[in-house]
C-alpha cells in the first residue's frame, strides 16, 4: 500500500510529466522489494516459530509470507504486461499501477489475517480496487459492463461474507482465528447451526473470489471484458489472495475440530469446478472465455487441497498456486500482444495461422497451455498432486 501512496505522491509533485516507463518499473522494484523482504522474515520464521502482531490481528508464518511472495509475483508479471499495453492503447498513467498495488496490500493482509474483520478488510481493499481496474478501459463498453457486473456480484458475496462472520462470532464469540480455534477445542456446541450457516456464509464469499461453481457466473464476462493484464492479475493475484483467506479461515481456524462439517461442501464446490469449469471451456469461441473456464476449473484443483485439511494439502494449494501464477499470466501475456490496439482480437480465427505467423509467440502460448494441462516437465502436476 505504501508504494502505491508513494508513487502517486510522486507523479502529483512532480511538474512535468513523467516517462511511461516509470510507473511500471516503481511497480516492479515495490514488488520486487517486497519479495525481498519475506527472506529475513522467513528465516525468523523458520528459526522462531510464528509469531502474532498487532494484538492478536495479524500472523507471521510461513503461509503468510509465501503467499505474500505470489502475490508480489502476480503484480510484477501484470505490471510487465500493462506498460505496452497502456502505450499501445493511449492510455498512459499511473493510477493503473497504483489501483494494482493497494489491491495487493490488501490481499497480503487476508493472507496474514488472524482476525475475521482484518481479512474482511483486506478483501474489501483487494477488490475494490479490481473493480475500478476492470472497468478503466474508457474506449470499451465491455470494459465498463465488466466493472459493474463484478462490483453488483462482488458487493453480494462481500455481504454473504460479512453475513458468516456475524453467525461464527455469535456462535464463539470472537472473531479471533486463534480464540475461536481454542474455543472450539474447549467446547462441544451440542446446537451449531449458527456456526454451520457462519461456515456455509462464508464459504459463499470465498467461493466467489476463487470463481469455484456456483459462484463462478462473473469470471468468463468479467475476464473478456477487462483489459487482459488486469485480467492476468485477477487470474493469478486475486486467486492466490481468495484460497489465502480461504485456507486460512477453514483450514488453520476449523480444521482441527470441524472438518467434518465443511469438507462436503468444499469438496463439492471443488468437483462442480472442475466439470463446469472443463466443459464449458470446450465450447468457447473466446480465448479470454476460455482462459476465465480454464481458472475455474483450475479452482477445483485447488480446493481438492484445501478438503484434505492437512499440511500436505495446504503445501499442495500452495505450490499450485505459484505455478498457475506463472502459467495464467504467461498466457494472458500471449493473449495481450495477439489482442492488439482495442483489445478485441481474442476469436479463436484471430488464432488461425499463428504458427506461420509468429512461431515463437504460438510456441509459448503452446507451452503455456500444455502447462496447464498438467503435461508433464511444463507444470508442477506432480508435486501439487499430493
Amino acid at each position: 500500500m505504501l508504494g502505491g501512496i508513494l508513487l502517486l505522491t510522486v507523479v502529483s509533485l512532480v511538474r512535468r510529466s513523467l516517462p511511461s516507463w516509470f510507473h511500471a518499473t516503481w511497480t516492479v522494484v515495490v514488488a520486487a522489494a517486497s519479495i525481498v523482504a519475506t527472506v529475513p522474515l522467513w528465516h525468523r520464521v523458520m528459526d522462531e516459530g510464528a509469531s502474532s502482531e498487532m494484538a492478536g490481528a495479524v500472523g507471521l508464518d510461513g503461509f503468510s509470507l509465501f503467499v505474500t511472495g505470489v502475490i508480489s509475483l502476480s503484480v510484477i508479471l501484470a505490471a510487465l504486461l500493462l506498460e505496452g499495453y497502456l502505450k499501445r492503447e493511449d492510455m498512459v498513467g499511473p493510477e493503473w499501477y497504483v489501483l494494482m498495488l493497494l489491491s495487493a496490500s490488501g490481499g497480503v493482509v487476508m493472507a496474514s489475517a488472524n482476525d475475521l474483520i482484518v481479512l474482511f478488510v483486506g478483501l474489501e481493499i483487494l477488490s475494490v480496487a479490481v473493480y475500478v481496474l476492470a472497468s478503466m478501459h474508457m474506449r470499451r463498453a465491455s470494459s465498463q459492463e465488466a466493472g459493474f457486473k463484478y462490483f453488483i456480484l462482488g458487493a453480494f458475496s462481500s455481504a454473504f461474507l460479512l453475513y458468516g462472520i456475524a453467525f461464527v462470532y455469535g456462535a464463539t464469540g470472537s472473531t479471533n482465528l486463534a480464540d475461536i480455534q481454542t474455543f472450539l477445542a474447549d467446547n462441544v456446541l451440542i446446537y451449531n447451526g449458527l456456526l454451520l450457516a457462519g461456515l456455509a456464509f462464508m464459504l459463499v464469499g470465498f467461493g466467489f473470489k476463487v470463481a469455484a461453481v456456483p459462484f463462478h457466473m462473473w469470471a468468463p464476462d468479467v475476464y473478456q471484458g477487462a483489459p487482459t493484464p488486469v485480467s492476468a492479475y485477477m487470474a493469478a493475484g486475486v486467486k492466490a489472495a481468495g484460497f489465502a483467506g480461504l485456507l486460512r479461515v477453514f483450514v488453520m481456524a476449523f480444521g482441527p475440530t470441524y472438518r467434518d462439517e465443511w469438507i462436503p461442501m468444499v469438496g463439492a464446490l471443488a468437483v462442480l469446478s472442475l466439470v463446469v469449469g472443463s466443459v464449458m471451456a470446450i465450447v468457447q469461441t473466446n480465448v479470454k472465455r476460455m482462459l476465465a473456464y480454464s481458472s475455474i476449473s483450475h479452482a477445483g484443483f485447488m480446493l481438492l487441497g484445501v478438503t484434505a485439511a492437512s499440511e500436505a494439502g495446504t503445501s499442495a494449494a500452495l505450490f499450485y498456486l505459484l505455478a498457475y501464477t506463472f502459467m495464467v499470466a504467461g498466457s494472458f501475456g500471449v493473449v495481450t500482444l495477439i489482442g492488439r490496439t482495442g483489445d478485441g482480437r481474442h476469436s479463436l480465427d484471430d488464432y488461425r495461422g499463428l504458427s506461420r505467423a509468429r512461431p515463437g509467440l504460438a510456441l509459448l502460448f503452446t507451452v503455456f497451455l500444455l502447462a496447464q494441462s498438467g503435461i508433464p516437465l511444463t507444470g508442477g502436476f506432480s508435486r501439487s498432486s499430493t
